[in-house]
């Protein structure tokens, strides 16, 4: 089994769109640096995903097929589907 490992670019993307995706579902905190809410925020988001949900989070920036992100982590393709949907 391959495991694709993220890259910094990858992380950092995904830092990115769980901050967009937190605070559109989330309203800032009172009292706290718009820095600090979204770091708080975004690792608040990235902690309800699984481990295996983080992987599949991490490789979306790189615009991969199911089937692709699959392969490298082998998974199926569904399985990776069901992850997308629930991320």
């Amino acid at each position: 089994m391959i495991v694709a490992l993220p890259e910094a670019a990858d992380l950092d993307a995904l830092h990115a769109l769980a901050g967009l995706l937190a605070s559109a579902v989330r309203p800032n905190n009172v009292g706290k640096s718009a820095a600090a809410t979204k770091n708080a925020v975004t690792d608040a988001a990235l902690d309800t995903l699984t481990p295996r949900e983080r992987q599949v989070f991490a490789l979306l920036p790189r615009g991969l097929t199911n089937a692709v992100m699959a392969e490298q982590l082998g998974i199926a393709a569904g399985t990776v589907k069901v992850h997308v949907e629930r991320i």
